[in-house]
C-alpha cells in the first residue's frame, strides 16, 4: 500500500496542506485539479477537504478485519471521512488515516466524490 495517494512521498506540488508553498498557493481550500492526479488518474486525494466514504466507522476495525479492503463494520453511528483537511500536516495525509463524524452534519470542510464505472454505465453508448 502507498503511504500517501500520491506515492511514498508528499509535498506542497502535490496536494494542498499545512499552509502555502511551491504549488500550493492558498490559504485554505484550493480549486479542483490544480495538483497532478495520482497514479490511477484521480485528483485531490489528499489535503483540501475530508471525504465521505460509504465505510461506517469503529475505532478498533481495522485490527479485527481482513487485511485486503475492509468494508467497514455493518452498523455505526459514524461514517468514515478521509483525504484530511487543507490545514492538516502532511502525516495526516496518509491513506491509513481516516476520521469519524456524523453523517447527518452539514460542514464545510467535508465533500463528497462522486465516482462511476463507464463499464457498468449505459449512458455514453
Amino acid at each position: 500500500m502507498l503511504k500517501y495517494p500520491t506515492g511514498s512521498n508528499i509535498d506542497h506540488s502535490l496536494a494542498n496542506y499545512s499552509g502555502k508553498d511551491g504549488r500550493d498557493i492558498w490559504k485554505k481550500v484550493s480549486p479542483v485539479a490544480k495538483f497532478t492526479p495520482n497514479t490511477l488518474g484521480i485528483y485531490d486525494l489528499a489535503g483540501n477537504v475530508y471525504e465521505w466514504c460509504f465505510d461506517y466507522y469503529k475505532g478498533n476495525y481495522y485490527s479485527l478485519a481482513l487485511s485486503q479492503n475492509p468494508t467497514g463494520p455493518a452498523t455505526s453511528i459514524f461514517r468514515v471521512l478521509r483525504g484530511r483537511l487543507w490545514y492538516h500536516d502532511k502525516e495526516c495525509l496518509r491513506t491509513s488515516h481516516r476520521f469519524r463524524y456524523l453523517p447527518v452534519a452539514r460542514v464545510s470542510f467535508v465533500g463528497f466524490r462522486v465516482a462511476w464505472d463507464p463499464e457498468k454505465v449505459n449512458i455514453l453508448k
